[in-house]
């Protein structure tokens, strides 16, 4: 790694190395190598928008978390089998999208009513929670990282409107999307 004279490019490149030394432990982890590239990809892109060395240094913190939560994730769930881990990682990488249990079902190759029982007893949540859950997380995410309304984020989510949305967050999260907003310095 070269000093070009430039701290900011010069973190940028740090964290880019940081992220693929991330990744390769990840998968070693146990993460699947397509949700690892994903995750890598998303924090490319987040590393080259940065335009502080303090958001790098936020960033930094961010990524490692994810990176960690996923494969305690994985580890904690070593009980899931890897259909229904597929289906987990289709689910995180697809929040945007209209999420069906019976479309997911027939990605595992299984009725509804089977993948929905299999699915509760290996996760130990209902899949429509799971999905709820994942939709959550990536909103924390997006509303501490990007510029969004958290109208944006509630449509871009599927979650029909913003009452819905902010109702939902606060179960989760224990407040409103502009709360959590404001208290995490966005």
């Amino acid at each position: 790694l070269t000093d070009t004279k430039d701290t900011l490019r010069d973190g940028k490149n740090t964290m880019i190395i940081f992220n693929a030394l991330c990744n390769r432990a990840s998968i070693e982890g146990g993460i699947s190598i397509r949700t690892a590239r994903e995750i890598e990809h998303s924090y490319m892109e987040k590393i080259e928008a940065s335009e502080t060395i303090s958001q790098l240094q936020a960033l930094k913190n961010k990524m490692l978390e994810e990176y960690v939560n996923r494969v305690r994730e994985i580890q904690d769930h070593g009980n899931i089998s890897k259909e229904i881990q597929g289906c987990m990682d289709y689910i995180k990488t697809n929040l945007q999208k209209s999420l069906d249990v019976d479309e997911i079902a027939g990605l595992c190759g299984y009725t509804t009513y089977y993948f929905t029982k299999k699915f509760y007893k290996e996760v130990g949540v209902r899949v429509t929670d799971y999905i709820k859950q994942a939709r959550i997380e990536y909103a924390k995410i997006a509303l501490i990282s990007t510029q969004k309304s958290i109208q944006d984020i509630s449509d871009a989510l599927q979650f029909g409107n913003r009452n819905y949305f902010s109702r939902v967050f606060r179960e989760v999260v224990g407040m409103t999307p502009a709360a959590y907003r404001e208290r995490m310095g966005r």
